[in-house]
């Protein structure tokens, strides 16, 4: 099992690197040419491994983090501290799970407008939707799981202290803005049949907002991984942040252009 689970773990990372190098290239590149198709397709492939994998390992490290670690790095850890540990490992991934499945639904959705731009009605596939579901539930969950966390923690029936529960506003503002997500994908989806709004601001929004998943992702275990900084409490959460709060707006600005470029002129099509 430590076999397998270094495998998946070097190649989400080597397949998270690719993506983020493949990312930038469409963005730049004249749009429909061969270098934004291909860089947008090795693009893709790299969101559902890392996708795929990243929703695998955040169940099976929510699910059981004892294997999930290995008893050798458990046995290094102070009898009285593990349920302390066991506690952090799943908060922390309940939302990368958040993130894989966010980067799914989003590149999965984004490739699906491109794929029926001609025949919308076809939109809603089934692996669409059932992505686009377990990303509104497991939004859900995390609310929820926040919730209870907290009240638990104060309740005194917690592993962790009274001083963690802070970190539990975290889950809840994720999985409140996953749900808002989710929903706002799936009414888009049930809307395709009627809809004549034009394909390409879906699939930017779909497309761009994937790739700050893969920033987000990045940002927070380069820095506490890789760079080793050791950022404490609400900090340890700032490189995650750091790219929602510059992408998202970029993300929206770049839309917005666009649709003002081609907009239809006043008394068009009367």
């Amino acid at each position: 099992m430590d076999e397998v689970l270094s495998l998946l773990r070097q190649t989400h990372v080597a397949a998270g690197c690719i993506g983020l190098a493949a990312f930038w290239i469409p963005i730049v590149a004249k749009k429909g040419a061969t270098a934004h198709k291909l860089a947008g397709r090795v693009f893709a492939f790299c969101a559902v491994y890392v996708g795929t994998t990243g929703l695998g390992l955040s169940i099976w490290a929510c699910a059981h983090p004892p294997s999930f670690f290995g008893d050798p790095e458990l046995r290094q850890i102070p009898p009285e501290r593990v349920p302390i540990a066991m506690a952090e490992t799943r908060f922390l991934y309940t939302l990368t799970g958040f993130l894989a499945l966010s980067i799914l639904a989003a590149v999965v959705l984004g490739i699906r407008v491109v794929r029926t731009r001609r025949t919308p009605h076809r939109l809603a596939s089934p692996a669409l939707m059932t992505l686009l579901g377990a990303y509104g539930l497991w939004s859900l969950g995390l609310v929820a799981f926040g919730a209870w966390s907290m009240l638990a923690i104060r309740s005194g029936e917690h592993a962790l202290p009274s001083t963690g529960g802070g970190r539990y506003w975290v889950t809840i503002a994720v999985g409140g803005i996953g749900v808002w997500g989710a929903w706002s994908d799936l009414r888009h989806v049930r809307g395709a049949r009627q809809s004549r709004s034009p394909w390409l601001p879906k699939h930017m929004e779909c497309m761009l907002g994937a790739g700050i998943g893969f920033h987000a992702a990045a940002f927070f275990f380069g820095a506490n991984e890789l760079l080793g900084l050791d950022l404490r409490g609400a900090m340890r959460f700032a490189p995650m942040i750091v790219p929602f709060a510059v992408g998202v707006p970029a993300m929206w600005w770049v839309i917005a252009r666009w649709e003002r470029k081609h907009a239809p002129a006043d008394g068009a099509g009367t």
